[in-house]
């Protein structure tokens, strides 16, 4: 059998293989035949959270250490940011998913990010938080939002830098 030959072969076992997993259906098709539908969203900012900026900051620290992406002003250079209306955020691309949110008394539920306590979730989230926790599959994310930006001038043609105090948003679902 020629080189050809055995690579032919080889790749026509090796698609037929392929063709056997995705038959397969992913976990989350699984639950009764359907798949995970969003039951609920909670957004909020740390500001909603906390007044304590050194928190926030440690926070922002924690996650442009640890984000794998490193994608700076959401990857644009100087001339896309032309193009856009608004501020451009040197870290609004980075983000975490390690946002955990613990149940304390009986109607609290504190939150951390990054392993870092931030406060309790707004009383006007936290019923309905408990209530979906007990029942459905929860993603957490956390993005930064606020610090040094770029925005570019077109009455003066010019692209300008500044800077904001860090905030964060965090997102949570339910599925």
């Amino acid at each position: 059998m020629s080189i050809y030959e055995s690579v032919k072969h080889f790749l026509k076992k090796l698609t037929n293989e392929s063709d056997q997993l995705i038959k397969t259906k992913p976990l989350k098709d699984q639950k009764d035949g359907q798949s995970l539908n969003t039951q609920h969203k909670i957004s909020f900012s740390a500001s909603e959270i906390t007044n304590n900026q050194a928190v926030v900051d440690s926070i922002v620290e924690k996650v442009i250490r640890k984000d794998y992406s490193k994608r700076i002003y959401a990857g644009k250079r100087d001339e896309d940011i032309k193009a856009c209306k608004e501020r451009i955020y040197q870290y609004e691309s980075f983000r975490t998913k390690k946002v955990k949110m613990v149940p304390r008394d009986t109607n609290e539920l504190e939150v951390y990010i990054e392993d870092i306590y931030l406060g309790k979730l707004p009383e006007s989230y936290t019923q309905e938080a408990l209530f979906y926790l007990q029942s459905a599959v929860v993603m957490n994310f956390a993005y930064i939002s606020g610090g040094p930006f770029k925005h570019f001038n077109a009455d003066s043609n010019t692209m300008e830098k500044g800077s904001e105090h860090y905030d964060l948003t965090v997102y949570i679902q339910f599925s």
